[in-house]
């Protein structure tokens, strides 16, 4: 057999696949100690009676499996009925088991508040931030999640804010270098401010606008190597942004102010190789949303950039005809090691959007190619 060491590290990677691991601890006694750990490496737990009181009851019989949780996923539900199904107080009581914990995503119902959670279970959640071993966390869904809750939280590296929230920025920020926001309504000027004192290496962000996208890119341009950005949120107009800077300055990589707002270019990101963009294209007669020849010029103004994943969702058939695709083509053509371009069919059938693709030869060239796919299924919220 195997040294123990080496099966644990094969274990290792099956910690996602709960069935099997379960059929390894079967054949034979030395896998049954070994599996433990990955069993309870990833652990969730509702508010609800049942999920409570049988982990509770887990932990108490076998206080060892607290120490083998590293992953911790809490769903707090809200019924919106005269039964409400609380026993956040409950979790409280679990929560300081967890010493080994190294991420923790916290899921609260849409529209449900911070403030309104229970005291005891708050104050346990935010000590398990300040964990020496944490370097996770996941604010997912919810309103008004404190930023100085992460007061003195000196080992996280990664934080992920989803769901419309409103935060204090009171506070300074653990050194994180992974930030994501995704339908989060935080003012941009706001995390600005709250990451000056980072070295983010990734930043992922869905902006409902963008005027203060700028400034925050310039804050993390010597350090930030990786970035996702998601415009079809984006309540101003990316191409409307350029034209009227191009008109009156030029993207050549140096930043200018107009009317107190800066020029939105990558340029800055000196150290960016892997972008992510992710747009949608309507009818040229409607307003608020992107070209794809904005897109190209944004794109190309990041220097040192090496992989690009460009997703691109159709919204109407009448957009096919009218994009000018040669400025794409030129870009998949270009130095750049990987290029991805994902088509997402919107509203129009993806049988359609392929016969359009094939019929082009630029889109054809790169359908061949493997560089262009067409998304089957498409997500409105992602």
């Amino acid at each position: 057999m195997l040294p123990p060491e080496i099966i644990d590290h094969i274990l290792s990677f099956l910690r996602s696949d709960r069935f099997t691991v379960r059929q390894c601890s079967r054949a034979h006694p030395i896998l049954s100690k070994l599996v433990q750990k990955h069993i309870h490496a990833y652990t969730a737990i509702r508010n609800v009676p049942q999920d409570v009181s049988q982990f509770s009851k887990l932990v108490s019989d076998n206080p060892y499996i607290a120490n083998y949780v590293r992953d911790l996923r809490i769903d707090i539900l809200i019924y919106y009925s005269k039964v409400r199904p609380v026993h956040e107080e409950d979790i409280a009581l679990i929560l300081p088991k967890f010493q080994m914990l190294r991420r923790i995503t916290l899921t609260l119902e849409v529209g449900s508040e911070w403030f309104m959670l229970h005291r005891n279970f708050r104050a346990a959640f935010v000590e398990c931030l300040r964990l020496p071993s944490m370097i996770e966390v996941s604010i997912l869904q919810g309103v008004g999640f404190p930023l100085n809750a992460f007061v003195n939280c000196t080992s996280i590296k990664t934080l992920t804010f989803e769901g419309p929230s409103t935060y204090d920025s009171s506070s300074l920020p653990p050194q994180i270098e992974s930030l994501s926001l995704r339908r989060c309504y935080l003012s941009l000027s706001v995390i600005t401010s709250w990451v000056k004192t980072c070295s983010l290496r990734s930043l992922s962000l869905c902006p409902s606008e963008i005027s203060d996208l700028p400034m925050l890119l310039s804050t993390c341009s010597d350090t930030l190597t990786s970035l996702d950005v998601d415009f079809t949120c984006c309540t101003f107009s990316l191409r409307s942004f350029i034209s009227t800077l191009h008109r009156h300055f030029s993207l050549d990589g140096i930043n200018y102010e107009l009317s107190n707002r800066m020029t939105l270019s990558f340029s800055c990101l000196t150290k960016l190789e892997n972008l992510t963009v992710h747009t949608r294209l309507v009818t040229s007669g409607e307003s608020g949303y992107d070209s794809l020849p904005a897109i190209v010029d944004l794109v190309r103004s990041a220097p040192s950039l090496t992989h690009l994943t460009l997703e691109i969702q159709f919204m109407h058939s009448t957009i096919l005809p009218e994009v000018d695709w040669s400025p794409l083509a030129l870009l998949v053509s270009s130095s750049l090691e990987c290029n991805t371009l994902y088509a997402k069919p919107g509203y129009i059938p993806p049988e359609k959007l392929l016969f359009f693709f094939e019929v082009n030869a630029d889109l054809m060239r790169m359908v061949r190619q493997g560089v262009l796919q067409i998304k089957k299924r498409v997500d409105f919220h992602n």
